[in-house]
């Protein structure tokens, strides 16, 4: 892995993809360094691309934001969706439950179980 990104904690990896607002590109950027090396870090780390890892991490984002109690509006705009309704089907798509529904009855976790990084859970909420 590039040495510059081998210092890097996973709580400095949100709050990066928080700042770059899940874009690859700019993720790259805030890491000083060009996409690829992005991508084969982010294999190396999390074993997932740039964007998946990005996406699950938006969508770990968004399902606590929910369980805090935000509504689903207050959720698309803090995670960076122009409009609800497009948060919403992607939410769906991803957990299979609407944010609404999730609100008051969140789904199991499997999709977070998956999230590895060197053999051990981690919890994505982000650094405030």
């Amino acid at each position: 892995m590039n040495a510059r990104l081998s210092r890097v904690t996973d709580r400095e990896w949100r709050a990066m993809a928080h700042a770059a607002h899940f874009h690859v590109e700019k993720l790259a950027g805030l890491c000083g360094i060009c996409r690829r090396t992005l991508e084969r870090a982010l294999q190396r780390e999390w074993n997932r691309c740039p964007r998946q890892w990005l996406h699950e991490l938006r969508m770990m984002e968004a399902r606590l934001s929910l369980l805090e109690g935000c509504s689903v509006k207050e959720t698309a705009a803090a995670i960076g969706y122009r409009t609800s309704s497009h948060f919403s089907k992607t939410y769906k798509k991803h957990f299979g439950i609407s944010p609404s529904s999730a609100r008051c009855n969140p789904p199991p976790p499997t999709k977070f179980r998956s999230l590895q990084h060197n053999s051990r859970a981690h919890c994505l909420r982000f650094a405030e």
